[in-house]
């Protein structure tokens, strides 16, 4: 979203001196009219890419839910195959199975994880990063915009980001404005603790 923060803050300047200088822009071929248009239509793209963004993030999570209730499944026919097979193991390598050990899964994480918020290199966006916990397969991250700089108060955290990267950066935020994340480790088994919520502000 780089390019898109770019474009906007260069259009958003060049109305500002339009509007400032206004006489000087009487009868040319182009003005505020247009720029204006150029900040809409660019503002509402932006919006249907974040609106997809969250949807993307609800619907990642409710995969993870199916893949996860169909591991008993998993489990039970697995359990079952070996049994059947018991006498023929060399039959296991046409189920996937490559030892005789019963499937089992992970417990839950339980670890409090702790998120980090900082400034990108390159000045736009966030470096985000969490601890990890052993059991993690994943990571859910939750994002929450204010409607300021203001600490204060918390807004509402939409789901944002399923990975299984403990590091990662997001370009998706605006100047001036304070940004609120939090984290939970997940895995076949369930879900870890949701991590404190940490903010910054570019």
């Amino acid at each position: 979203m780089k390019y898109v923060e770019n474009s906007l803050t260069k259009l958003e300047n060049l109305k500002n001196g339009i509007t400032k200088h206004t006489d000087k822009w009487q009868n040319q071929p182009a003005g505020l009219t247009d720029v204006e248009a150029a900040i809409t239509e660019i503002a509402a793209k932006k919006k249907e890419v974040n609106d997809a963004k969250d949807l993307l993030a609800v619907k990642q999570t409710e995969m993870h839910g199916v893949v996860n209730q169909n591991d008993p499944l998993i489990e039970k026919i697995t359990n079952l195959t070996l049994g059947i097979e018991a006498d023929t193991p060399q039959n296991l390598i046409d189920y996937g199975i490559e030892t005789r050990k019963p499937y089992s899964k992970k417990s839950a994480p339980v670890e409090n994880i702790h998120p980090a918020v900082k400034d990108d290199t390159d000045g736009i966006g966030f470096i985000l990063t969490t601890t990890t916990d052993k059991n993690a397969e994943y990571y859910e991250w939750q994002k929450g915009v204010g409607a300021s700089a203001e600490e204060v108060p918390v807004p509402e955290l939409k789901m944002y980001k399923t990975t299984t990267k403990t590091t990662f950066v997001d370009d998706d935020v605006a100047k001036a404005i304070r940004y609120f994340y939090r984290v939970r480790a997940a895995n076949a088994s369930g879900f870890g603790p949701w991590s404190e919520i940490v903010s910054r502000v570019q």
